[in-house]
């Protein structure tokens, strides 16, 4: 079970790296500086961010989780906790983003949700890994195992990616006059975090006794949502990089100069 669950952990990681050459290709086709628009081009950069973001987050969550349950005992505990951990997992992966924009790699919105999604997939990863080797540890249920499997890669990956890509793009707006630093952050961070937490939310409360259709449908649509701005985003980001690319160097004219 150990290899399945690393091939596992790494699907995320190569559904970026895939998709961040698709872009690159993109770029080369429609002769925009790739480096420029995507901020990183190479599918070693690209692990390096999922790497950090993956142990920001898992680092961030746990020793501050440790923290605060040895002084306020019960804090990690109910709503309050699955809240908490959304806020301290998004605040791990947002200080990769934010060490990229310093460093001059975050250059433009679709270069931000980029890296974001590449941020979340890194730690959703990381977690789908642990999450399977523990249920393998439990049990030796096979189907529970494929359960959890089914809803990490489909649910659980897709919202690490969304809530990262939401700080990024905003991050990326930030550098092009659309939004000062301190909002930029903050609407990042928040609308990243609220949807990190609804999620946690959604899935305490589905996983309830005697749970109907309604959680799990909501679940799902904001699952389905999350795909639908993400691909949004990508195109409209594409689009605003053609819309402020340099005009490619008109010919000169084959009329003499006036004597």
């Amino acid at each position: 079970m150990t290899a399945a669950a690393l091939l596992a952990g790494l699907a995320p990681w190569l559904f970026v790296l895939w998709l961040a050459q698709r872009l690159r290709a993109y770029c080369e086709q429609r002769q925009l500086p790739a480096r420029e628009v995507l901020g990183v081009t190479t599918a070693l950069g690209w692990c390096l961010v999922a790497c950090v973001a993956a142990g920001g987050g898992v680092v961030l969550n746990v020793g501050v989780s440790a923290a605060l349950e040895s002084v306020w005992a019960g804090v990690t505990a109910g709503s309050g906790g699955v809240a908490l951990q959304a806020l301290l997992e998004e605040t791990g992966k947002g200080v990769v983003l934010v060490g990229l924009l310093a460093l001059g790699r975050l250059r433009t919105p679709v270069g931000g949700l980029l890296l974001g999604m590449a941020a979340g997939a890194g730690f959703a990863g990381l977690e789908t890994f642990l999450s399977l080797q523990v249920i393998a540890a439990q049990t030796p249920e096979v189907h529970r195992w494929l359960s959890a499997l089914a809803f990490r890669l489909l649910f659980g990956a897709v919202l690490h990616m969304a809530a990262t890509a939401w700080l990024g793009w905003w991050l990326g707006l930030h550098l092009r006059g659309g939004a000062p630093l301190w909002r930029a952050l903050g609407v990042g961070l928040g609308g990243g975090w609220a949807l990190h937490a609804a999620w946690n939310l959604g899935v305490v409360a589905a996983s309830g006794p005697g749970v109907g259709w309604l959680p799990i449908l909501a679940l799902i649509s904001l699952a389905a949502s999350s795909v639908i701005v993400m691909l949004f985003g990508l195109r409209l980001g594409l689009r605003m990089a053609l819309a402020t690319a340099p005009d490619p160097i008109a010919p000169r004219s084959r009329t003499s100069p006036p004597r």
